[in-house]
């Protein structure tokens, strides 16, 4: 997959514009106030679909810009990211054989660090690890998972080891603390098309201030409760039309997406269940739940097209149930060109 493909765009797609605007809705017992704000990005692709170039401009007025370098057999060399009049560098390294071998991050004020590092085994299945940065440690608690839309809970992570399989999806995913000791990991499993069909969670590692409030038999309860578990299925021609997250039995979410022709989604639908349940000194929760909710919203999505089938305008409505009227939550629209 190309990245003007992973930005969802068809055909020989040049540059495109998002400028975007949407509306914060803030309500009190007496009425309901809406602050609108805008930003807005450009990227630039290469012939082949490789990004060329990126700039945003953020609500604040604050400017960011990314420009990739590439050697002459399309393999990316350089990042160098502009941003709060500071200039960085990313510079991969490959292997003999001419595969990605590290990433180094250059700051703008010297030195650089080694942020990721690639190995491969007697069948070419790819290693990766990533090496945390020291304040990131600290600042996030939730990492993406490439390959998902979702965060997974990893506090403290220090180093995060994804294995690939022999089609380069990622695997599994594993995340260490600066012991080397396991925090966290998450399995991802395909259909025979490649498709992602389940993402499980497991051994998840709890704040300690949470674990502190509980004996032994209690905290090996509430880590098997946070285990999470999605899955995913899909249409007749691929579209992914539902996602199912399963948090033990404390609840979970469930998103019904609707396609249109062009296989951009037009409504999803979430229905979000919640359950709260006592426990004993041995660990057990109690046979019903003490507290149950279920929760019900709505999105749909309205747009407009080049003859190319790229959307150019798309609006974005929103409910928080069934008995509430849409409000627009954003609109976006897309200025695109082409290459001849």
């Amino acid at each position: 997959m190309t990245d003007r493909e992973r930005w969802n765009l068809r055909g020989p797609v040049q540059s495109c514009l998002v400028e975007r605007t949407w509306y914060l809705r803030r309500c009190n017992a007496d009425a309901c106030e809406t602050e609108e704000r805008a930003d807005n990005g450009t990227v630039e692709f290469r012939t082949d679909g490789s990004l060329a170039r990126a700039k945003s401009r953020n609500s604040d007025g604050s400017e960011g810009k990314r420009d990739y370098e590439y050697d002459d057999r399309g393999r990316l060399l350089k990042i160098r990211i502009e941003n709060a009049g500071r200039a960085d560098e990313q510079v991969f390294e490959y292997d003999p054989a001419g595969r990605v071998a590290r990433l180094i991050a250059r700051p703008h004020d010297g030195g650089e660090r080694l942020v990721e590092s690639y190995e491969y085994d007697g069948a070419g299945r790819k290693k990766k690890t990533f090496f945390v940065d020291e304040a990131s440690r600290h600042a996030l608690n939730a990492w993406g998972v490439e390959g998902t839309d979702a965060a997974y809970g990893a506090q403290g992570a220090a180093t995060i080891i994804t294995f690939y399989d022999e089609r380069d999806q990622p695997g599994e995913v594993v995340f260490l603390d600066s012991d080397s000791q396991e925090l966290t990991r998450v399995e991802l499993r395909y259909d025979e098309a490649g498709r992602l069909v389940e993402e499980v969670q497991s051994k998840y590692t709890l704040p300690a201030e949470m674990l502190a409030c509980f004996d032994e038999a209690q905290k090996e309860t509430v880590r098997a409760a946070f285990s999470a578990r999605r899955t995913h299925r899909y249409d007749e021609l691929g579209r992914r039309v539902q996602t199912r997250l399963q948090m033990g039995p404390l609840g979970g979410d469930a998103k019904t997406v609707i396609h249109n022709d062009y296989g951009d989604p037009i409504r999803e639908i979430t229905e979000h269940e919640q359950r709260e349940y006592g426990m004993d000194d041995e660990g057990h929760f109690s046979p019903a739940p003490t507290k149950e909710t279920v929760h019900r919203s709505e999105a749909r999505f309205l747009y407009e097209y080049d003859a190319s089938g790229n959307w150019v305008v798309k609006i974005v409505e929103g409910r928080g149930g069934d008995n509430q009227e849409f409000t627009r939550s954003s609109m976006e629209r897309r200025t695109i060109t082409y290459f001849d």
